[in-house]
C-alpha cells in the first residue's frame, strides 16, 4: 500500500483486476509509451516512471511491453487495450506527463 498513489479498488468487486503497486507502476510505463512511442528506462524515469522501470520492462510480466532493440522499449497492442480498463489510472497519468511536458 505504501507505494501505491492512491485506492484504486472497489470494495465488493469481483472480476475486476486488483490494481496493486506493480501494476500502477506498469500503466504509469504504458502512458508513457503509448504516448510517446518507443524509449529506453533512461527516458522513462525522466518522466517520473519508477526506479524499478528496466526491471518492469524486462520481466514483462503482462505481457505489455516489448523489446524494439536493445534498450528500447515499446508498448505492444495488448497493453494499449489494457489500458482502456484503468480509465482513472490512466488519465491521472497523461496529466502529469503533459505537466512534465510543458515545463
Amino acid at each position: 500500500m505504501a507505494e501505491r498513489s492512491g485506492d484504486f479498488n472497489q470494495g465488493g468487486s469481483t472480476r475486476r483486476k486488483l490494481v496493486t503497486a506493480y501494476r500502477e507502476k506498469a500503466i504509469h510505463i504504458a502512458c508513457c509509451l503509448a504516448d510517446n512511442g518507443p524509449l529506453p528506462p533512461r527516458q522513462l524515469r525522466a518522466l517520473g516512471t519508477a526506479a524499478n522501470t528496466q526491471s518492469i520492462l524486462y520481466s514483462d510480466f503482462y505481457g505489455w511491453f516489448e523489446r524494439i532493440a536493445p534498450g528500447l522499449y515499446s508498448l505492444k497492442s495488448r497493453g494499449h487495450a489494457e489500458l482502456e480498463d484503468y480509465p482513472d489510472l490512466v488519465a491521472r497519468y497523461r496529466d502529469e506527463l503533459a505537466e512534465a511536458q510543458a515545463s
